[in-house]
């Protein structure tokens, strides 16, 4: 009975510790992929504890060229959706192409004017944990932009 229980202890804690994302490791990789724009905020989403897909909310500036990078536990091989709608919740981009039926680890966005959009990511495979770094370009029309 003794050994039962300690085997069950055991069991649990392994689960505990393996089941748990490296996010920093996650995030980095998808900051590299912005290159070289502005980071400006980082999505993540830990399956472990939160449902396959997650609502963000953000406000977007007119104008304003866009980068969601995304990075999951799968690294390159990833397949997760990230979505992207407007004000009225209707889908305006994805980074998935039907025609060719592939996942982008980024989606570029120019967007039209500044206001609220939602953004979902959801693991079209195995993946537990993701993180999307939303990033823009410094300059814009011969301008410098800030992030505020």
């Amino acid at each position: 009975m003794k050994n039962t229980i300690l085997i069950l202890l055991f069991t649990i804690s392994s689960i505990s510790i393996f089941g748990q994302c490296n996010m920093k490791e996650i995030e980095k990789t998808a900051e590299a992929r912005a290159n070289k724009m502005i980071s400006i905020k980082t999505l993540k989403l830990d399956l472990y504890t939160s449902q396959n897909n997650e609502e963000f909310s953000y406000v977007l500036g007119k104008d304003v060229e866009y980068m969601f990078a995304l990075n999951s536990e799968n690294g390159d091989n990833q397949k997760v959706l990230i979505s992207l709608y407007n004000n009225n919740k209707k889908l305006i981009a994805t980074n998935f192409n039907e025609k060719t039926n592939t996942y982008t680890n980024t989606l570029i966005y120019k967007c039209p004017s500044t206001k609220m959009y939602y953004i979902t990511m959801q693991a079209k495979d195995n993946s537990k944990c993701m993180a999307c770094v939303i990033a823009f370009r410094g300059e814009a029309k011969g301008k410098k932009l800030n992030p505020w």
